[in-house]
């Protein structure tokens, strides 16, 4: 298992590779499919990217929330980008009910409170 120092290092490594991929080909190819494979590296670089520079708040904000509530969050992004936006209302919706039903199973469990103390 890769330490997290690791891990940003090698996001921002990829990121430089696709990024530097996208660069060869975008500026020898003008069109066809290598153009398009330019572009599409240069889309997942910047992606890599963003996420090397955001990667310690992310795994903050992970720690912090249920392995239930951030898969909902994943799938509920993924799910909005798929339908571009027509479904923003319904995903929001479902986040915030699974996160109050989150919420009052903290509060009502006991267990949950105690460990969260020490």
């Amino acid at each position: 298992m890769l330490s997290e120092k690791a891990r940003r290092h090698l996001l921002g490594f990829m990121a430089l590779v696709f990024l530097g991929l996208a660069t060869v080909l975008l500026t020898i190819y003008r069109d066809g499919t290598l153009y398009a494979l330019g572009s599409m590296c240069l889309r997942i670089g910047l992606t890599l990217g963003v996420l090397w520079f955001a990667l310690p708040q992310v795994l903050v904000l992970t720690r912090n929330l249920s392995p239930r509530l951030t898969v909902a969050v994943v799938l509920g992004g993924l799910i909005v980008v798929a339908t571009r936006g027509k479904a923003t209302l319904l995903v929001l919706l479902v986040l915030v009910l699974l996160t109050a039903v989150e919420v009052a199973g903290w509060l009502l469990n006991p267990t949950a409170r105690k460990k969260g103390r020490r």
